[in-house]
């Protein structure tokens, strides 16, 4: 409902997963149980490790393909995991705000591909960054939705998505003449992830289209390999 929307900002700030799981006792395999603090271990042997489980063992012919020339890039090959594996979250998170965008008009990794800046353009001349940056030993997990325009501004939240019933508050901004004014909406505080998994089942159940089709998933597929076709 935005009158003359101008620029979109996505900004990830994701620490290790164990950071966010630390709240939570959790029983595996073979009875062990973990819980509490784990230490995130040092920046190189996170990228291995991650290089490893995204792009190595029966996934590594498919990142070749998807690579080409690139292929023998370690850090494009990491960016290309987080892409498939993490960003792909905020790639269909801007499909369903915005639909698919005109134009990748570049992107970058760096930090071994712990770091990874996309500029896009959408129709009607509008901008959106994206940003997604691996900061390991930081618990406070960021992902931000921002849209500005002249005359409207709108942001939203979201937490940890292992920190169980947090709202995912949206603060809208506006004006009349010299006022400006706020407003801060908080829309529910239901689990998401239980969303989900209900969702899934009342598609299943009563043989339904999901929101998310098979069809959109080759779409956002197509626009990974735009990026990775873009990566510098």
């Amino acid at each position: 409902e935005m009158r003359d929307l101008a620029f979109v900002r996505v900004t990830v700030l994701h620490p290790t997963n164990e950071l966010g799981l630390s709240p939570h006792r959790i029983r595996k395999g073979g009875g062990v149980i973990t819980e509490g603090h784990v230490d995130p271990g040092n920046f190189a042997d996170q990228v291995a490790m991650q290089r490893e489980a995204f792009t190595g063992g029966a996934l590594a012919p498919l990142v070749d393909e998807a690579l080409g020339k690139k292929k023998g890039d370690l850090r494009l090959r990491l960016a290309f995991g987080h892409l498939t594996v993490s960003l792909i979250h905020n790639i269909y998170t801007l499909w369903a705000l915005l639909g698919a965008p005109d134009e990748v008009l570049s992107a970058e990794a760096w930090r071994e591909g712990m770091s990874i800046h996309i500029v896009l353009r959408y129709p009607g001349g509008v901008g959106c960054t994206l940003d997604w940056h691996w900061l390991s030993h930081l618990k406070d997990y960021r992902e931000e939705y921002a849209f500005w325009g002249n005359h409207d501004r709108v942001y939203f939240q979201l937490p940890s998505p292992y920190f169980l019933h947090f709202p995912s508050p949206v603060v809208v901004q506006g004006g009349e003449g010299e006022l400006a004014w706020e407003k801060r909406v908080i829309v529910s505080y239901e689990e998401a992830f239980r969303n989900e998994l209900l969702a899934f089942h009342d598609n299943v159940s009563g043989r339904r289209q999901p929101v998310t089709t098979v069809f959109a998933a080759v779409e956002h597929a197509r626009f990974i390999q735009r990026v990775v076709d873009a990566l510098r």
